[in-house]
């Protein structure tokens, strides 16, 4: 069999491809610029790991990105971000705000605890 998502997904993140109310956390894989056919219009697109899709960028939105991780788009590469979708200027047609995703709860191995002690913090039940 076959999933008919791969063949029915849009190439291009949208909006309304994301829930509403939290943010997506996602981490971005890589970026590059993209020439549409229709318009000869380039626009910054990035990648993330978590999906097939990618998303264009708008003037505010690489500006959030410039304002996280610098200006050098190469640092962006393992860099998570929150996308929310919200309202534009365009009624009906919402965009995507970028915000900093939360940094990620470490985890006991990482702050160098032993097996056993790592075993006695677990929550009852694991």
């Amino acid at each position: 069999m076959f999933n008919p998502e791969e063949y029915t997904a849009d190439k291009w993140l949208k909006a309304s491809s994301l829930t509403t109310g939290q943010p997506q956390v996602y981490t971005i894989n890589g970026g590059r610029e993209h020439v549409f056919e229709k318009t000869n219009e380039k626009k910054p697109v990035i990648s993330f790991i978590e999906i097939k899709q990618e998303m264009t960028l708008n003037t505010t939105q690489m500006k959030s990105l410039v304002a996280m991780f610098g200006p050098d788009p190469r640092l962006w590469i393992g860099q998570r971000i929150g996308l929310m979708p919200v309202p534009s200027g365009i009624p009906d047609k919402p965009t995507i705000m970028i915000l900093a995703a939360p940094a990620p709860v470490p985890s006991a191995a990482a702050h160098g605890i032993p097996a056993q002690q790592q075993q006695a913090l677990a929550p009852v039940g694991q």
